[in-house]
């Protein structure tokens, strides 16, 4: 059921995002939105991308599995400083893409924070997939203009 496949346009804080919903559901998009950026290579085994937006100062992609659990995928552009809730906390250093990066657990969820030149980076998902979390965080690729 449903239409196939269209082609939506996203305008949010007055920054276009175009996504595609394919045939078996999932959702794809114009690479060249996260030109420059980092950009997941690999996700956890049963998760698969459902929503992808930007918004003014951000881009979030979801990622969800069929028992509803999530992972989020922020990219904060500008590189702005960011609000981090620093009540009962664990942080740990990580070692990402030629920088050293945060992976901060906080009551059942995790993060990973790291960030390059221009912009802050996310990973952020449910305690129980912590090693899946941060090999995401690692897999990450540039996207480059020539694919």
């Amino acid at each position: 059921g449903g239409v196939s496949n269209f082609f939506t346009r996203l305008l949010q804080g007055g920054e276009e995002l175009r996504i595609t919903e394919k045939k078996d559901g999932g959702i794809e998009w114009d690479m060249a939105d996260f030109e420059g950026m980092y950009f997941p290579t690999w996700i956890p085994y049963g998760y698969t991308l459902t929503e992808a937006e930007s918004f003014s100062g951000y881009k979030c992609v979801l990622y969800k599995d069929k028992a509803g659990n999530a992972i989020r995928y922020y990219i904060y552009l500008d590189n702005q400083s960011l609000a981090v809730d620093n009540e009962e906390i664990e942080t740990t250093p990580v070692y990402l893409h030629d920088s050293w990066g945060k992976c901060i657990t906080k009551e059942d969820s995790i993060s990973v924070v790291w960030e390059d030149a221009e912009f802050i980076y996310i990973v952020r998902g449910p305690l129980e997939e912590r090693t899946q979390i941060i090999n995401m965080a690692e897999e990450a690729e540039r996207v480059s203009a020539e694919e």
